[in-house]
Protein backbone atom coordinates (compact mmCIF):
# COMPACT_ATOMS: atom_id res chain seq x y z
CA UNK A 1 0.00 0.00 0.00
CA UNK A 2 3.04 2.03 1.02
CA UNK A 3 4.79 1.24 -2.12
CA UNK A 4 1.72 2.12 -4.42
CA UNK A 5 1.35 5.20 -2.84
CA UNK A 6 4.49 6.76 -3.45
CA UNK A 7 4.17 5.86 -6.73
CA UNK A 8 1.15 7.10 -7.67
CA UNK A 9 1.91 10.63 -6.27
CA UNK A 10 5.48 10.41 -7.49
CA UNK A 11 3.84 10.13 -10.73
CA UNK A 12 1.13 12.74 -10.34
CA UNK A 13 3.56 15.40 -9.23
CA UNK A 14 5.62 14.53 -12.90
CA UNK A 15 2.58 14.88 -15.10
CA UNK A 16 1.78 18.64 -13.04
CA UNK A 17 4.98 19.61 -13.39
CA UNK A 18 5.90 18.70 -17.16
CA UNK A 19 2.50 17.95 -18.85
CA UNK A 20 -0.33 19.62 -16.29
CA UNK A 21 -2.12 19.99 -13.32
CA UNK A 22 -5.88 18.83 -13.78
CA UNK A 23 -8.64 16.69 -13.35
CA UNK A 24 -8.50 14.48 -16.77
CA UNK A 25 -4.87 13.92 -16.56
CA UNK A 26 -4.86 13.23 -12.46
CA UNK A 27 -7.74 10.87 -13.08
CA UNK A 28 -6.61 9.04 -16.12
CA UNK A 29 -3.01 8.34 -14.11
CA UNK A 30 -5.13 7.12 -10.91
CA UNK A 31 -7.10 4.75 -12.75
CA UNK A 32 -3.64 3.12 -14.26
CA UNK A 33 -2.64 2.93 -10.58
CA UNK A 34 -6.17 1.32 -9.77
CA UNK A 35 -6.66 -1.74 -12.53
CA UNK A 36 -3.03 -3.33 -10.84
CA UNK A 37 -3.90 -2.54 -7.48
CA UNK A 38 -7.22 -4.09 -7.52
CA UNK A 39 -6.09 -7.17 -9.26
CA UNK A 40 -2.97 -7.33 -6.81
CA UNK A 41 -5.86 -6.96 -4.27
CA UNK A 42 -7.85 -10.00 -5.99
CA UNK A 43 -4.76 -12.25 -5.76
CA UNK A 44 -4.19 -11.83 -2.25
CA UNK A 45 -7.38 -12.27 -1.44
CA UNK A 46 -7.97 -15.71 -3.10
CA UNK A 47 -4.42 -16.62 -1.53
CA UNK A 48 -5.87 -15.92 2.13
CA UNK A 49 -8.74 -18.73 1.17
CA UNK A 50 -10.02 -20.20 3.58
CA UNK A 51 -10.00 -16.60 5.41
CA UNK A 52 -7.47 -17.15 8.79
CA UNK A 53 -9.13 -17.57 11.63
CA UNK A 54 -8.74 -14.66 14.76
CA UNK A 55 -5.49 -14.48 16.19
CA UNK A 56 -5.24 -15.80 19.17
CA UNK A 57 -4.38 -12.51 21.57
CA UNK A 58 -4.51 -12.32 25.36
CA UNK A 59 -6.56 -9.48 26.92
CA UNK A 60 -4.70 -6.64 27.32
CA UNK A 61 -3.49 -6.99 23.36
CA UNK A 62 -6.82 -6.65 22.94
CA UNK A 63 -7.46 -4.19 25.07
CA UNK A 64 -4.97 -2.13 22.87
CA UNK A 65 -6.08 -2.82 19.34
CA UNK A 66 -10.01 -2.02 20.65
CA UNK A 67 -8.40 1.51 21.95
CA UNK A 68 -6.27 1.82 18.64
CA UNK A 69 -9.62 0.84 17.08
CA UNK A 70 -11.63 3.64 18.63
CA UNK A 71 -8.91 6.40 17.98
CA UNK A 72 -9.00 5.37 14.32
CA UNK A 73 -12.81 5.56 14.36
CA UNK A 74 -12.65 9.17 15.85
CA UNK A 75 -10.69 10.27 13.54
CA UNK A 76 -11.96 8.93 10.57
CA UNK A 77 -15.40 10.40 11.48
CA UNK A 78 -13.39 14.00 12.62
CA UNK A 79 -11.69 13.96 8.71
CA UNK A 80 -15.03 15.19 7.29
CA UNK A 81 -14.76 18.31 8.98
CA UNK A 82 -13.42 21.36 7.38
CA UNK A 83 -9.56 22.04 7.97
CA UNK A 84 -9.97 25.13 10.09
CA UNK A 85 -6.84 27.17 12.47
CA UNK A 86 -4.08 24.85 11.46
CA UNK A 87 -1.60 27.63 9.50
CA UNK A 88 0.84 25.13 8.20
CA UNK A 89 -2.16 22.80 6.46
CA UNK A 90 -4.04 26.15 4.94
CA UNK A 91 -1.12 28.25 4.40
CA UNK A 92 1.35 26.00 3.21
CA UNK A 93 0.34 22.15 2.19
CA UNK A 94 -3.63 23.25 1.15
CA UNK A 95 -2.39 26.51 -0.24
CA UNK A 96 0.21 24.91 -2.63
CA UNK A 97 -2.01 22.44 -4.32
CA UNK A 98 -5.12 25.54 -4.88
CA UNK A 99 -2.32 27.46 -6.90
CA UNK A 100 -1.10 24.63 -8.90
CA UNK A 101 -5.02 23.84 -9.78
CA UNK A 102 -5.52 27.82 -10.56
CA UNK A 103 -2.40 27.61 -12.88
CA UNK A 104 -2.78 24.32 -14.52
CA UNK A 105 0.52 23.27 -13.33
CA UNK A 106 2.93 22.75 -10.69
CA UNK A 107 4.97 25.33 -10.71
CA UNK A 108 7.64 27.63 -8.65
CA UNK A 109 5.60 30.13 -6.78
CA UNK A 110 7.50 33.44 -6.57
CA UNK A 111 6.28 34.60 -3.03
CA UNK A 112 6.54 31.27 -1.39
CA UNK A 113 9.57 29.31 -1.44
CA UNK A 114 7.49 25.90 0.06
CA UNK A 115 6.83 25.62 -3.88
CA UNK A 116 10.32 24.04 -4.85
CA UNK A 117 10.60 22.21 -1.39
CA UNK A 118 9.59 18.51 -1.42
CA UNK A 119 5.75 18.43 -1.71
CA UNK A 120 5.03 14.44 -2.90
CA UNK A 121 2.32 14.45 -0.49
CA UNK A 122 0.90 17.65 -0.87
CA UNK A 123 0.31 16.75 -4.48
CA UNK A 124 -1.90 13.94 -3.22
CA UNK A 125 -3.92 16.52 -1.39
CA UNK A 126 -4.07 18.29 -4.63
CA UNK A 127 -6.13 15.30 -6.37
CA UNK A 128 -9.29 15.94 -3.92
CA UNK A 129 -9.23 19.48 -4.17
CA UNK A 130 -9.13 18.90 -8.00
CA UNK A 131 -12.41 17.17 -7.46
CA UNK A 132 -13.96 19.87 -5.14
CA UNK A 133 -13.50 17.67 -1.61
CA UNK A 134 -12.24 19.24 1.03
CA UNK A 135 -12.13 16.06 2.85
CA UNK A 136 -9.86 13.99 0.66
CA UNK A 137 -7.12 15.52 1.89
CA UNK A 138 -8.00 14.66 5.47
CA UNK A 139 -9.02 11.08 4.87
CA UNK A 140 -5.77 11.05 2.70
CA UNK A 141 -3.83 11.82 6.31
CA UNK A 142 -5.79 9.18 8.03
CA UNK A 143 -4.55 6.42 5.46
CA UNK A 144 -0.83 7.72 5.72
CA UNK A 145 -1.44 7.20 9.49
CA UNK A 146 -3.01 3.82 9.32
CA UNK A 147 -0.22 2.69 7.21
CA UNK A 148 2.42 4.10 9.49
CA UNK A 149 0.67 2.64 12.54
CA UNK A 150 0.35 -0.99 10.61
CA UNK A 151 4.10 -0.45 10.00
CA UNK A 152 5.01 -0.28 13.53
CA UNK A 153 3.04 -3.35 14.36
CA UNK A 154 4.58 -5.53 11.59
CA UNK A 155 7.97 -4.69 12.82
CA UNK A 156 7.12 -5.52 16.18
CA UNK A 157 5.53 -8.23 15.67
CA UNK A 158 7.87 -9.55 13.52
CA UNK A 159 11.25 -8.37 15.80
CA UNK A 160 9.28 -9.63 18.97
CA UNK A 161 5.05 -10.87 19.28
CA UNK A 162 1.72 -9.76 18.83
CA UNK A 163 1.88 -8.40 22.39
CA UNK A 164 4.63 -6.51 22.09
CA UNK A 165 3.88 -5.24 18.79
CA UNK A 166 0.28 -3.61 19.92
CA UNK A 167 1.81 -2.09 22.92
CA UNK A 168 4.00 0.16 20.47
CA UNK A 169 1.20 0.32 17.44
CA UNK A 170 -0.94 1.67 20.84
CA UNK A 171 1.85 3.77 22.10
CA UNK A 172 1.99 5.36 18.43
CA UNK A 173 -1.00 5.95 17.65
CA UNK A 174 -2.30 7.54 21.36
CA UNK A 175 0.80 9.36 21.91
CA UNK A 176 -0.75 13.43 21.44
CA UNK A 177 1.34 14.35 19.07
CA UNK A 178 0.93 11.84 16.70
CA UNK A 179 -2.98 11.50 16.96
CA UNK A 180 -3.23 15.26 16.43
CA UNK A 181 -1.92 14.73 12.78
CA UNK A 182 -4.19 11.49 11.93
CA UNK A 183 -6.68 13.42 10.12
CA UNK A 184 -4.79 17.03 9.12
CA UNK A 185 -3.16 17.32 5.46
CA UNK A 186 0.87 17.79 7.39
CA UNK A 187 3.66 15.57 6.16
CA UNK A 188 4.96 14.48 9.32
CA UNK A 189 3.42 11.26 9.55
CA UNK A 190 3.90 9.80 5.92
CA UNK A 191 7.81 11.00 6.58
CA UNK A 192 7.79 8.81 9.62
CA UNK A 193 5.72 5.63 7.59
CA UNK A 194 8.72 5.54 5.00
CA UNK A 195 11.54 6.23 7.56
CA UNK A 196 9.67 3.74 9.13
CA UNK A 197 9.74 1.40 6.07
CA UNK A 198 13.03 2.34 5.40
CA UNK A 199 14.24 0.67 8.47
CA UNK A 200 12.33 -2.15 8.63
CA UNK A 201 13.47 -3.00 4.70
CA UNK A 202 17.07 -2.37 5.96
CA UNK A 203 16.56 -5.06 8.79
CA UNK A 204 15.62 -7.37 5.96
CA UNK A 205 18.94 -7.34 4.36
CA UNK A 206 20.76 -7.71 7.38
CA UNK A 207 19.11 -10.83 8.10
CA UNK A 208 18.98 -12.02 4.58
CA UNK A 209 21.49 -10.53 2.82
CA UNK A 210 19.36 -10.18 -0.79
CA UNK A 211 19.94 -7.10 -2.47
CA UNK A 212 16.74 -6.49 -3.40
CA UNK A 213 15.81 -5.51 0.30
CA UNK A 214 18.87 -2.79 -0.02
CA UNK A 215 17.19 -1.73 -2.95
CA UNK A 216 13.52 -1.36 -1.29
CA UNK A 217 15.11 0.67 1.42
CA UNK A 218 16.63 2.88 -1.04
CA UNK A 219 12.96 2.96 -2.59
CA UNK A 220 11.27 4.06 0.77
CA UNK A 221 14.14 6.80 1.33
CA UNK A 222 13.25 8.38 -1.90
CA UNK A 223 9.23 8.59 -0.75
CA UNK A 224 10.56 9.96 2.88
CA UNK A 225 13.02 12.27 0.68
CA UNK A 226 10.09 13.60 -1.33
CA UNK A 227 8.48 14.83 1.99
CA UNK A 228 10.82 16.73 4.13
CA UNK A 229 14.55 17.93 3.94
CA UNK A 230 14.82 16.37 7.10
CA UNK A 231 14.78 13.04 5.32
CA UNK A 232 18.14 13.69 4.17
CA UNK A 233 19.62 12.74 7.58
CA UNK A 234 17.48 9.81 8.23
CA UNK A 235 18.99 8.41 4.58
CA UNK A 236 22.73 9.46 5.92
CA UNK A 237 22.29 7.43 8.93
CA UNK A 238 21.30 4.29 6.94
CA UNK A 239 23.61 4.80 4.71
CA UNK A 240 26.24 4.55 7.61
CA UNK A 241 24.51 1.86 8.86
CA UNK A 242 25.14 -0.57 5.71
CA UNK A 243 28.69 0.67 6.05
CA UNK A 244 28.78 -0.63 9.29
CA UNK A 245 27.63 -3.74 8.51
CA UNK A 246 29.61 -4.56 5.49
CA UNK A 247 32.90 -2.81 7.00
CA UNK A 248 33.02 -2.60 10.79
CA UNK A 249 31.25 -6.26 11.20
CA UNK A 250 33.16 -7.75 8.41
CA UNK A 251 30.22 -8.90 6.50
CA UNK A 252 30.28 -9.72 2.66
CA UNK A 253 32.64 -6.57 3.00
CA UNK A 254 33.85 -7.65 -0.78
CA UNK A 255 30.47 -6.35 -2.42
CA UNK A 256 30.45 -3.28 -0.54
CA UNK A 257 30.68 -0.81 -2.63
CA UNK A 258 27.76 -3.00 -4.76
CA UNK A 259 25.74 -2.56 -2.20
CA UNK A 260 26.17 1.28 -1.16
CA UNK A 261 25.29 1.38 -4.95
CA UNK A 262 22.46 -0.44 -4.85
CA UNK A 263 20.91 2.01 -1.86
CA UNK A 264 21.91 4.95 -3.21
CA UNK A 265 20.70 4.37 -6.86
CA UNK A 266 17.16 3.69 -6.03
CA UNK A 267 16.96 6.57 -3.10
CA UNK A 268 18.16 8.90 -5.68
CA UNK A 269 16.22 8.04 -8.53
CA UNK A 270 13.29 8.06 -6.54
CA UNK A 271 13.86 11.25 -4.02
CA UNK A 272 16.53 13.40 -6.15
CA UNK A 273 14.22 15.04 -8.56
CA UNK A 274 13.30 17.52 -5.75
CA UNK A 275 16.18 18.31 -4.81
CA UNK A 276 17.41 19.07 -8.21
CA UNK A 277 14.26 20.92 -9.07
CA UNK A 278 14.72 22.90 -5.99
CA UNK A 279 17.94 23.84 -7.74
CA UNK A 280 17.01 24.50 -11.10
CA UNK A 281 13.78 26.74 -9.85
CA UNK A 282 15.64 28.42 -7.16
Amino acid sequence: GALGLGGWLLVLFFAGWLVAFNGPVALALTGLFTVPAVWVGVEWWKSRRPLPKLPKWDRLTWFLAGLCGVAVILSFAGGFAPVAGIADALTYHLNLPKEFIRAGRIYALAYDPNSVFPILLDVGFGFGLLFGSAAFANLLAVWVSLLAAAAVYGWGREKASPAYAALGTAAFVLTPAVYNHFNVPYVDLALALYAMLGFWAFCGWTRTREMAWLGLSGVFCGFALGMKYLAIVYTLILFAAILWETVCRRRASKNITRQLVVFVFFAAIVGFIWYARSSWEM
